[in-house]
């Protein structure tokens, strides 16, 4: 598990970097449909820096680009958007609307939110997320604008953090 971190670590700082230099040239009205997921959350992540001013609309654009407008599964999310764990999605997106307020679009957020609880356990041959991921996703799930969705329908995160933190229980007792 750590070294897949530090890989997806090291990967991540490639996008940021590319993220970096492309962000001034783009507009919510002319993102390239060459733009890969991980390119996507990247620029996400960049904007929520607030180092570069984004145009109107961006990071909404740039969301529901990397969630196909909330035809996305969490699932496709989670695996997609690889080196960006949806904690990280959700972290900048809690940035980004302290910045600025957005009209997030509320099905790109039930998807993140639903990726993120996902991400809690493993999945396929990936590994769980790291105990500081998890706790990254409950923080910003509490914060604007994901704390309306989490009330306003059957969000899987709070149930999954805390089947979570009965797994790293039992296998901590397991241990000693």
């Amino acid at each position: 598990a750590r070294i897949h971190e530090r890989e997806a670590e090291a990967q991540r700082t490639r996008e940021l970097r590319i993220a970096e230099e492309v962000l001034p040239k783009l507009t919510a009205d002319n993102l390239p449909r060459t733009l890969r997921p991980p390119e996507l959350a990247g620029l996400l992540s960049v904007l929520s820096r607030g180092q570069q001013r984004a145009a109107d609309e961006l990071p909404n654009a740039l969301l529901r680009r990397l969630c196909r407008r909330g035809d996305a599964t969490p699932k496709e999310l989670l695996q997609e958007a690889a080196p960006f764990p949806p904690a990280l999605l959700m972290r900048a997106v809690v940035a980004v609307e302290k910045q600025r307020r957005e009209r997030w679009d509320k099905d790109v957020l039930d998807v993140v939110l639903q990726a993120a609880a996902l991400d809690m356990h493993a999945v396929d041959d990936r590994p769980r997320a790291a105990l500081a991921t998890a706790a990254a996703a409950l923080w910003a799930a509490a914060r604007r604008p994901f704390d309306e969705r989490l009330n306003a329908n059957r969000c899987l995160l709070v149930p999954s953090a805390a089947l979570r933190l009965q797994v790293e229980l039992a296998e901590q007792a397991a241990l000693s």
